[in-house]
């Protein structure tokens, strides 16, 4: 009922703070794009979904993923177009080539932690470490 209402825009908020310290820490970082959302949109920020800009780094987004994990910093990889799911790659023989842009799209994005119980040094945390690996492998 309403209790549950509350708590749910209670997370929403959250969601929300800890996106705008996210978006704010990397709108300088070149080799970062920020998920952006139209003036007339209110997000949940289920998820953030960060894109990397392969040309300015060193490394693809898996090791990306790998220098995060060794700063402990759990992240995950939504998306996954769906001619890259294994019944319709096997059962339909798509390949990569066939959807450029979204096979593109899916080898340079990545989800950063963002959940309501985040503290602010977790938020900080995941900034820091996203910051430094970035300056280690950019071009």
């Amino acid at each position: 009922g309403r209790a549950q209402l509350q708590k749910c825009h209670r997370f929403n908020a959250r969601r929300g703070q800890i996106a705008a310290v996210y978006n704010a820490a990397f709108a300088h970082v070149p080799e970062l794009i920020t998920p952006t959302v139209p003036d007339d949109v209110e997000s949940a920020w289920h998820l953030y979904v960060l894109q990397l800009d392969l040309s300015r780094l060193r490394i693809g987004r898996d090791e990306f993923i790998q220098r995060l994990k060794a700063e402990h910093v759990g992240t995950s990889v939504h998306f996954i177009p769906v001619h890259m799911h294994p019944y319709y790659r096997d059962a339909l023989r798509y390949e990569r080539e066939q959807l450029p842009n979204a096979s593109a799209l899916f080898d340079r994005i990545v989800s950063l932690p963002i959940y309501p119980r985040m503290t602010d040094a977790d938020v900080t945390h995941v900034v820091e470490a996203v910051t430094d690996v970035v300056s280690a492998v950019r071009r």
